[in-house]
């Protein structure tokens, strides 16, 4: 295997990597917005509210975007549902190139 298909094969693991941390950070940010929304975290605490706009700043455009798109369902958001859809898409497509490519 030659230097540049081994580059190639990293980046793509990398990007493979950095879309799965990027899920599990959505899930994990899902979850505070609902703990949120029952009153189980104060947002106006000092480390939360650091948390909550690290997570906002991290989240809100890719999910305002597919707002945007997606019709009114009411009081339900299926905004992060259809971009954990969308991550899981990159992540196969990223990973049948990395099998094309091997």
């Amino acid at each position: 295997m030659d230097i540049a298909l081994f580059l190639l094969m990293r980046l793509l693991t990398l990007l493979i990597r950095v879309a799965d941390i990027y899920t599990w950070l959505l899930f994990v940010w899902v979850i505070m917005k609902m703990c949120i929304s029952f009153g189980i975290l104060n947002p106006y605490s000092g480390f939360i509210s650091k948390v909550i706009r690290a997570f906002a700043g991290l989240f809100e455009p890719p999910l305002e975007k597919i707002r945007s798109v997606l019709p009114s369902f009411g009081g339900l958001d299926f905004s992060p549902l259809l971009l954990y859809f969308l991550l899981e898409m990159i992540q196969v497509g990223l990973f049948r190139v990395m099998l094309l490519i091997s």
